[in-house]
């Protein structure tokens, strides 16, 4: 099942909630309402640590999804969405 992590949002530096990962492997992949996930969309996957969090992938409009495997926890952040409304969503 979807879960949205970050609302639609044209905000850079807005953050999803927390994903955690377990035992079972997360996608985690970008959407918008309707139509393409722009060119100039960003979006960059980091994983929290102790000290600074570490960028684990970036996800734009040829690259949507990322599959997360060990556990951890990771979290969404946007950097551009070209000006179309883009969300994230994660699936267990």
């Amino acid at each position: 099942m979807a879960t949205p992590i970050l609302s639609p949002t044209v905000t850079a530096g807005d953050v999803s909630s927390d994903v955690t990962v377990a035992s079972t492997p997360v996608t985690i992949g970008l959407y918008v309402a309707s139509g393409n996930i722009p060119a100039k969309a960003v979006f960059a996957v980091y994983i929290t640590t102790p000290g600074a969090d570490t960028l684990y992938q970036t996800l734009d409009c040829t690259n949507r999804v990322v599959s997360i495997t060990s556990p951890c926890v990771a979290r969404v952040v946007c950097r551009e969405t070209g000006g179309v409304a883009v969300g994230g969503v994660s699936v267990a």
